[in-house]
């Protein structure tokens, strides 16, 4: 909320020719008497302004009882101009090109710069001239490199972004928390009222617990039993329970020249959390069966086992797929000695936010390896595997839980109405009660970044896509995946719900599964394809929101956040477990059917029996009107190419020097020409995501053919969203290829980044080992 006091100086003037006011001084008004702006009839002064109102003596007046002595001589010919003001004032055609208007639209659309300046100088001054130099600065396109050095600043691209969303966050809060203090929500009882009423809500009463009682015991079919909640306290040793039960469609060992046969892997899951590393057995080959029990501590930032503390915890539980090595080397000199050595060769992975866990309260299902590369040079697919990539579809089928359960999240507040829509409201609360189905994710009303709840229709419009991805819905899907994922209860400050327009996700260059799911629908139906939006549960995310696309009655689902797709002949794989509702522009619709998992569900919106509209029959009266929250025209500005070089520069130079440190007295032998071929292929990957051009095996090995000819490689390109460099040296460290040790071994490390708009960028990984089979020591890996 802001307040203060507003000076207004008024007046009146015949326009002049040139359209602009003169910036003279008061102390000008005889001088400019003769002519110019705001001239007026000098008769009127002598009618308006009495001599006995004026002082003599103030030197404010004294210019104006010199005009008027100068009338009353005859030497003033029709014409008075008063200048006090005149510096302060616009013609309000000039003034929406003023800087001081600029800067109140880049407090208003960029908050995240405005939160950059001190505290002491973040108001706007009355002028144009008195603009310190630090709000010039904001007006300037942003340098993306330090002058002081002359190379690419991540760090402070970091900051900056870092600032924008935290900025953001405090913005939103604050008008939620002014909505609440002021009469955008609907007042009741308990707005007023502060004593505990004595009428108690009844709870529903659950028949199918009391007729599971009477089912007969099947000691073959055992049930979990119900846990009741524990309170967290460092008094309670509170851990978290995982099973890994088995994997499917894993990749498997390539024979190599040298063995005959195919060598079987030596598969192990490695499970951490808070620093805490445990691994199951080794099991060999695609599909392999652990049934591993783990269990990881828990413990409360600073002993705080309060909800708002949990839900702010960002550990995640982090998931990575191994495949052990066993290299033998027989000694030239003394063939009676060998040397064993280890290799853990990592082959893909997952990981599930800590605050997914705890407001599901368990995670049972099959995890994908989403981190998985699309290449695995060394490997190959089982021929019993259905995927058409170049690796298997792996997935991981695993359980989590709490031990004992935390109490569920509640939210802090009651749910209330805003004054917006209010009928509207209180009607969809009790429609989306009458069409409940178990715990299917069904809304029709979404908080705002202002405080008021708005209809999730309201969020959906045409909206235009970059200029260089019209027309390839593909290269769509890739740009929208590639912002990064900001969930909203890992949010400083505790969970915030909000869902964002589509023009501020992308100046955030943040947001979560509405968001992108959002923008994706909308840049469908910019191309004119049936788009809606889905909301439904899914694994590992929990509550989600995927896009629906519908061609010739064929539905497609897309998940924008990961950018997979799944025809209708794979829904059975997708990773959407529960559909709830879907909505567009127009409508909203309840999955009232029988069947909630995607392969279950007939996508026939207009079959009523299946889908309640919330418009229509039955439901509440379509308004006349539904004005959009999005806008209708999307601004981009263009990543430069000094961008794109500085952070592709800066991580390969990072990569380096991690991995020199990283083997530590073990010599480093970099194999440069490598690195160029790795790199085209990296492109190559990149064009082959985005749907520019398809990148073939038989190309892949055509590039690597005369490297494989002396060298036995293995590695693995590793694509990321650009964050930060930290996230990226994380990922090449879990891959363990640069702590592989031979005679004569070499390593190749090359990176390509690929810009997109908005400063979104796609940063490309290769490494590899090389042993080189020239070397003429005899080893075998088992």
């Amino acid at each position: 909320v802001v307040s203060g006091e507003v000076e207004v100086s008024t007046a009146w003037t015949t326009r002049p020719a040139d359209g602009r006011l003169s910036e003279a001084g008061a102390g000008a008004v005889g001088d400019l008497a003769s002519g110019g702006a705001l001239a007026v009839d000098p008769q009127q002064v002598l009618a308006t302004v009495s001599p006995d109102e004026l002082d003599p003596n103030a030197p404010t007046d004294a210019p104006l009882l010199s005009l008027m002595a100068r009338i009353d001589r005859g030497s003033v010919s029709g014409i008075f101009r008063h200048l006090r003001n005149a510096a302060a004032l616009q013609w309000s055609s000039s003034w929406a090109a003023s800087d001081r208007f600029s800067l109140f639209q880049l407090r208003r659309t960029h908050p995240g710069k405005w939160a950059q300046l001190p505290p002491d100088e973040k108001a706007v001054p009355p002028r144009d001239s008195l603009i310190p130099p630090g709000m010039r600065q904001l007006l300037r396109p942003a340098a993306e490199f330090d002058d002081a050095v002359g190379r690419y600043d991540s760090d402070r691209v970091a900051q900056e972004k870092a600032s924008r969303v935290k900025a953001w966050i405090t913005q939103v809060r604050a008008r939620h928390e002014a909505a609440r203090a002021s009469q955008r929500y609907v007042m009741d009882t308990q707005d007023y009222v502060r004593e505990p009423l004595l009428e108690v809500e009844a709870a529903e009463i659950n028949c199918s617990a009391f007729l599971k009682l009477l089912e007969p015991r099947r000691k073959l079919l055992p049930q979990r039993r119900l846990r009741k909640p524990v309170p967290g306290s460092d008094s309670t040793e509170r851990k978290i329970e995982v099973v890994v039960q088995s994997g499917f469609d894993l990749p498997v060992r390539a024979p190599s020249n040298a063995q005959r046969g195919r060598p079987k892997t030596s598969l192990f899951v490695e499970v951490r959390f808070q620093g805490q590393r445990f691994t199951t057995d080794i099991k060999s080959g695609a599909n392999p069966a652990w049934n591993t029990i783990l269990e990881l501590n828990l413990a409360a930032p600073g002993g705080d086992w309060s909800q708002q503390a949990i839900m702010n915890l960002s550990d995640e539980i982090a998931f990575n797929l191994y495949d052990k090595v066993h290299r033998t080397e027989r000694d030239e000199r003394d063939e009676s000695q060998l040397t064993v050595r280890e290799e853990s060769r990592w082959l893909g992975g997952f990981a599930l936010p800590f605050s997914t866990l705890y407001r599901n309260g368990k995670l049972e299902g099959s995890f994908p390896l989403d981190t998985m590369p699309p290449m695995l040079l060394g490997y190959e697919k089982d021929s019993e595997s259905r995927s058409q990539a170049f690796v298997p579809a792996s997935a991981l089928r695993t359980f989590l839980t709490i031990n004992p359960l935390l109490p569920p999240p509640k939210e802090e507040e009651r749910e209330r109405l805003t004054t917006h829509d209010a009928k509207m409201q209180e009607f969809a609360k009790e429609w989306v009660k009458t069409i409940a189905r178990g715990e299917r994710h069904v809304r029709v009303f979404a908080p705002g970044a202002d405080g008021q709840k708005m209809l999730l229709c309201r969020f959906i419009r045409p909206q235009n896509p970059p200029s260089e991805l019209i027309g390839n819905e593909r290269q769509l899907l890739r740009y929208v995946s590639l912002v990064p994922f900001l969930d909203d209860a890992a949010m400083e400050g505790g969970a915030l719900d909000v869902w964002n327009t589509s023009d501020s996700f992308l100046d955030l260059g943040a947001g979560d599964q509405e968001e992108h799911a959002i923008l994706l629908c909308n840049y469908l139906l910019a191309m004119n394809k049936e788009s809606y939006v889905v909301l439904g549960s899914g694994i590992p995310e929990g509550l989600t929101a995927y896009v629906l696309t519908i061609e010739g009655g064929s539905p497609r689902l897309w998940n924008a956040c990961t950018g997979r797709t799944w025809e209708k002949d794979e829904f059975d794989r997708c990773s959407l477990t529960s559909v709830g509702a879907v909505f567009n522009q127009q409508n909203i619709w309840a999955n009232v059917g029988p069947g909630e998992a995607p392969a279950e569900v007939q996508w026939n919106l207009s079959d009523e029996k299946l889908w309640k509209p919330f418009f229509g029959k039955g439901g509440f009266a379509r308004p006349d009107v539904l004005p959009s929250a999005q806008l209708s025209t999307l601004e981009y500005h263009r990543t430069t190419e000094d961008f794109r070089s500085g952070i592709e520069r800066e991580v390969y130079d990072a990569l380096q020097r991690e991995v020199e440190e990283l083997r530590g007295f073990r010599p480093t032998d970099w194999n440069r020409s490598v690195n160029a071929k790795l790199k085209d292929l990296l492109k190559r990957f990149e064009q082959d995501v985005a749907g520019v051009k398809k990148l073939t095996a038989i190309e892949h090995d055509a590039t690597l053919e005369r490297v494989r000819a002396s060298y036995h490689m293995v590695g693995l390109p590793i694509n990321v969203t650009y964050t930060d460099r930290n996230a990226i040296i994380k990922r090449v460290r879990e891959t363990n290829i640069f702590l592989a040790d031979a005679k004569k071994i070499q390593f190749a490390l090359s990176v390509y980044v690929h810009a997109y708009p908005n400063q979104v960028c796609s940063v490309w990984v290769y490494c590899a080992s090389l042993e080189d089979l020239r070397a003429g020591s005899s080893s075998r890996s088992s």
